[in-house]
């Protein structure tokens, strides 16, 4: 860091947990201006770079996209830093989208594990079974396959 507090982008990215290319990526994308340059023509920012970077990371977290987080700070910045109705409108309902797809995404992942969990239960019988007529039934019955799964399976006896 610089005496005037400025930091070059290396630094920048070390203290965000960001790599440079990132940094620069997000310059591209408008999200993040140099606040200035040095002789040399190397970027400078500062600790507001700093925590706009920490809080693109945990929008991205939240699941946030960069359009997302670029339409929030155009918003904040038309604002005038005030977090205003029409700023949280849309910081809600983009988190409250967020926990839709969430949602949808556990409920999923919920079925997957109940179709994988059976077939490991049907597995698992398959392999404890003793006689060739067990064999037979249970494969008879993992042929079938239903449009909806099936979780109960055959017991070998």
């Amino acid at each position: 860091m610089q005496e005037n507090g400025l930091m070059r982008i290396g630094e920048l990215a070390r203290q965000s947990g960001l790599t440079i290319r990132t940094v620069r990526y997000y310059e591209e994308r408008g999200l993040l201006h140099p606040v200035g340059r040095t002789q040399g023509n190397y970027r400078l920012y500062n600790r507001e770079s700093l925590k706009l970077l920490q809080t693109i990371r945990r929008c991205k977290k939240l699941g946030m996209s960069l359009d997302d987080i670029l339409e929030l700070k155009d918003l904040y910045a038309r604002n005038n830093g005030d977090c205003t109705g029409q700023l949280r409108e849309k910081f809600l309902r983009l988190v409250q989208d967020r926990i839709q797809q969430i949602d949808h995404e556990i409920a999923e992942l919920t079925l997957l594990r109940e179709e994988i969990s059976f077939h490991y239960q049907r597995l698992k019988e398959f392999l404890g079974c003793q006689t060739n007529e067990e064999l037979n039934q249970i494969c008879r019955n993992a042929l079938y396959i239903s449009p909806e799964p099936v979780f109960s399976a055959p017991v070998c006896h």
